[in-house]
């Protein structure tokens, strides 16, 4: 995907309605930073991992074929699967994320191998509550969406994450806003 803080005006024709104008333009922190979130995944993805290793190991004992190595070997490979899934995941993302930011909307781009190209932009005015993270994830946040797990509905924040410059665009959108 182009950079989005490549694209000059003729590469939003289409995407900006007249008279909007690009005000901010970001990419996310892109280093791996650890969050608690990825905790009960992790720990999972290892456990699995682990009892299959031990199914294994006791399968080989017992005199198990052949058909055991590759089942086992399967488990183990989902396990670590998991594992790495839930540690890596959100800094992949973040790495393939970019940020725009007119005086009406704020737009999310991800490039993503497989999923591929994705804009969803969300309008900015008085109805939204754009709200500041903490400092240790300096975000701005300007919507959420709700979704439906297992353990209930989960609502997630929607917004620029881990951005260098969260007090600035706060400031920007606050002005949008009036």
């Amino acid at each position: 995907m182009t950079d989005p803080s490549d694209m000059d005006g003729d590469d939003w024709a289409g995407i900006l309605e007249p008279d909007e104008k690009i005000i901010w333009q970001g990419r996310p922190d892109e280093r791996f930073v650890w969050e608690r979130r990825m905790l009960r995944p992790g720990l999972f993805g290892v456990g699995f991992a682990a009892f299959a290793t031990i199914w294994l190991g006791l399968a080989v004992l017992a005199g198990a074929g052949i058909e055991f190595w590759g089942l086992g070997l399967l488990f183990i490979a989902v396990g670590l699967w998991i594992t790495v899934h839930a540690l890596f995941q959100p800094t992949f993302l973040r790495r393939r994320t970019w940020y725009t930011l007119t005086n009406r909307r704020a737009f999310v781009a991800t490039d993503l191998p497989v999923f591929g190209r994705s804009l969803t932009s969300y309008p900015i005015n008085r109805g939204v509550r754009i709200d500041r993270s903490d400092p240790d994830r300096p975000s701005v946040i300007f919507g959420a969406k709700t979704t439906d797990n297992d353990d209930g509905a989960r609502v997630e924040p929607i917004g620029f994450e881990r951005i260098i410059e969260a007090q600035h665009v706060f400031q920007l959108m606050q002005g949008i806003e009036k």
